[in-house]
């Protein structure tokens, strides 16, 4: 207890009207303004970029790690940071999001691609451009069956296990 509370003979704090009449006085000098400054939220909201200088929607670079805490236990106190109470962490829009499927439907969305500086439109591709894609897929495709024999399926497995295990030294690092 500081020494400016008194307590009755009970032990029991008594209120010091004086201060608290004060601080009355001071909050009806106030004016309107003041209040609802003191009144609305102290959180800064990001603000997206202007529509006229957002991008068309781009691919996401990087790969989701939803299964990155299945199996691990953590311990979680009410005084936590938002980031460290569970869940998916959202640094774009400062926020928790519960489950798997709402975290993707969190990054797909609207709000979330915003506040990245793209817009929900897709880029329009001619179809002369498909066509030479689908081409390029054929061709890359024909040349993988050509040379396809035992060593090469081996190699890519070997690979492929390597990426892995690599992977997997990653997350134990973390």
């Amino acid at each position: 207890m500081s020494k400016e509370e008194k307590t009755d003979v009970l032990g029991r704090k008594v209120w010091d009207k004086e201060k608290y009449a004060e601080k009355a006085r001071a909050k009806a000098d106030m004016t309107d303004e003041d209040l609802l400054k003191a009144m609305t939220k102290t959180k800064v909201e990001k603000e997206p970029p202007p529509p006229h200088m957002r991008t068309l929607l781009q691919r996401r670079e990087g790969e989701l790690d939803l299964e990155g805490g299945v199996g691990k236990t953590q311990i979680i106190t009410s005084h936590a940071s938002k980031a460290q109470q569970g869940g998916y962490w959202c640094e774009t829009c400062e926020c928790l999001i519960k489950d798997s499927l709402a975290w993707l439907d969190h990054i797909n969305g609207k709000k979330h691609n915003r506040l990245l500086g793209m817009s929900m439109k897709v880029e329009r591709v001619s179809a002369d451009k498909v066509r030479a894609k689908l081409e390029a897929l054929k061709h890359k495709q024909q040349q993988q069956k050509e040379g396809g024999d035992g060593d090469d399926i081996e190699s890519r497995l070997e690979k492929a296990r390597q990426e892995e295990a690599d992977r997997k030294q990653k997350k134990k690092k973390k």
